[in-house]
């Protein structure tokens, strides 16, 4: 089961992606208009910001992080 982190683009362009697998976090938002919102921004200063960070693995949860659920990252949990 994957973790679901609550939707924070910064947090998401950290993110490494991978495109030949389920992902290991989706982020979750509550709608269509927080995403467009959210893109209605000048990116410049952003990518600017993350360009001095590094990629987050695709299973990473941080202690900023908002989460929803905490996944088990394809590990089976005990019953």
């Amino acid at each position: 089961m994957p973790n679901r982190i609550r939707f924070d683009p910064l947090r998401i362009m950290r993110t490494d992606y991978m495109i030949d697998s389920f992902q290991k976090s989706y982020f979750v938002l509550d709608s269509f208009d927080e995403l467009f919102g959210a893109t209605r921004r000048d990116f410049v200063a952003i990518y600017d910001r993350l360009r001095a960070q590094t990629l987050l693995p695709a299973e990473a949860v941080l202690t900023t992080d908002r989460v929803l659920h905490r996944g088990t990252n394809g590990r089976l949990m005990a019953a």
